[in-house]
């Protein structure tokens, strides 16, 4: 049991994860990307100076890996997110890195993939797993 002022600081997430699930695709978003891959490329602005966020996803970079003898493809894209209304809406440009293996359940394997991306990155890491069977 812990006290009710114990912090933990967490190494990664792993939005979605499911035990015993078959993952072909890890997605890796965190604020430090920005400064590597900017994404200014999703967000203009017209002659009467409205903001334009676009909808489809640029893919700037991609390159072949070998985690565990497996080739991965790995791409480095930029996009828009965010939600819009009437009322309401909310909208940033985002660089991601996706990175595309085969079918696999072995929690090792994407520990790795985790661990070869964002080993130095401390603040506000996301991953993002896709299962297989959607693909």
């Amino acid at each position: 049991m812990f006290p009710s002022n114990y912090n933990q600081e967490v190494d990664f997430v792993v939005k979605g994860y499911e035990p015993q699930s078959a993952y072909t695709e890890a997605i890796f978003d965190f604020d430090e990307l920005q400064y590597f891959c900017p994404s200014p490329a999703v967000v203009k602005s017209d002659d009467k100076n409205n903001v334009i966020f676009s909808r489809e996803r640029i893919d700037v970079k991609g390159f072949q890996i070998d985690i565990n003898l497996i080739k991965c493809n790995v791409k480095f894209i930029v996009a828009a997110k965010g939600k819009w209304g009437g009322a309401h809406s909310n909208m940033e440009a985002v660089t991601e890195i996706q990175v595309v293996f085969p079918e696999t359940s072995d929690i090792d394997f994407l520990k790795k993939i985790f661990l070869i991306n964002i080993e130095k990155s401390r603040k506000n890491r996301r991953l993002k797993l896709r299962h297989g069977m959607q693909l």
